[in-house]
């Protein structure tokens, strides 16, 4: 009897010990994606950090619509390459009717609309206000997805959000000679708004499209893959930017003046546009959005203001200002008080 007891009691100290060894790679592995979705985020927000004064000079040369255009070009044919290298073309466009129209509304609020809203605001109002208006989708997006995801809102989480939004305020209205002036003020305040909601738009859907659900059938519905959903967002955009550039008038292919003159300084704008700031940062945003969620993928997007005052600095010769320093050091703030919070809270879920 004592022998029996004895295996019974080490039974279940080896089951103890086997389930706190699962316990912690499961801890180990969420922390892994936890900090493997923050770091892409953060590094998607400071490749569009560099798009501001790239369009600025890419509007020099096209009109805001080839700009979205080229976008979804460059985009999509280098994410076509990517599927075709990781054996992934065979499943790379939607199944069914369902899926496509899905994903069709995903590119329309995420691309096509998203950018032309966006060029159309620095086209026809000043860079600095262009940016704190669309800079405002982050805290867009968290209201969404509290609304319409149940994500948690902490105070924490508002707070840093708060710090962020009054860091971006800072840099880009008590910059010098900064005024709400340019060719059309009203409608580039419009345009810049529309563009924030847009992306806070597709944020939400991205998410919902990533995620595996139960239909009102009862049948599991699979969730698109990060990549697949960000190829066919700009695969679907180019017949949609190429009807807007036919229908304002304005012909796609008038870059090639200047290609012919052996100029292809534009060119390579509108490729890395295209490559970097479009299919490269889009992916890792999505791969991170999918593990850390749309809140805390929106408070890193505050950053973008900061790496445009960065590289005005660095490139551009730009003096930094008391303003664009306090600006920055409100935003790093924030971002470090709200994801915190969010680190917090995922550590207590899975204690």
């Amino acid at each position: 009897m004592k022998e029996e007891r004895q295996q019974q009691d080490a039974g279940k100290s080896g089951g103890g010990e086997r389930q706190a060894k699962d316990s912690g790679r499961s801890f180990k592995g969420a922390r892994r994606g936890y900090m493997l979705g923050m770091s892409f985020t953060l590094m998607s927000a400071i490749l569009w950090g560099s798009t501001y004064p790239i369009i600025k000079i890419a509007l020099l040369y096209f009109t805001p619509y080839q700009i979205s255009f080229f976008r979804a070009s460059f985009g999509s044919a280098s994410l076509l390459v990517y599927l075709v290298f990781r054996g992934k073309f065979k499943t790379a466009f939607p199944h069914g009717e369902r899926e496509f129209l899905r994903v069709f509304v995903a590119s329309l609020i995420g691309a096509t609309l998203f950018w032309t809203f966006l060029n159309l605001s620095i086209e026809y109002l000043q860079p600095d206000i262009s940016t704190f208006l669309v800079a405002l989708y982050p805290l867009f997006a968290i209201v969404l997805a509290t609304v319409l995801l149940r994500e948690r809102m902490t105070l924490r989480r508002a707070c840093g959000v708060a710090l962020g939004l009054a860091g971006t305020y800072l840099i880009v209205v008590y910059s010098s000679d900064v005024k709400v002036t340019g060719s059309y003020p009203i409608l580039g305040i419009v345009s810049a708004l529309c563009a924030a909601f847009s992306w806070a738009g597709y944020m939400v859907l991205s998410r919902v499209l990533m995620e595996e659900k139960e239909t009102k059938e009862n049948l599991r519905e699979s969730a698109i893959s990060p990549d697949k959903l960000t190829f066919n967002t700009f695969l679907l955009a180019i017949p949609t930017t190429f009807v807007l550039s036919l229908v304002a008038s304005l012909p796609v292919g008038g870059y090639l003046s200047a290609v012919s003159k052996n100029d292809y300084e534009p060119l390579v704008y509108v490729v890395y546009l295209g490559v970097l700031t479009s299919a490269f940062a889009f992916l890792i945003f999505n791969v991170g959005m999918r593990r850390i969620g749309v809140s805390a993928s929106a408070i890193n997007q505050l950053l973008f203001p900061v790496v445009a005052v960065i590289l005005s600095y660095f490139f551009l010769g730009e003096v930094l200002t008391l303003s664009e320093v306090s600006g920055m050091a409100l935003i790093a703030t924030g971002i470090i008080i709200a994801q915190v919070s969010q680190e917090e809270g995922e550590r207590g879920q899975r204690g």
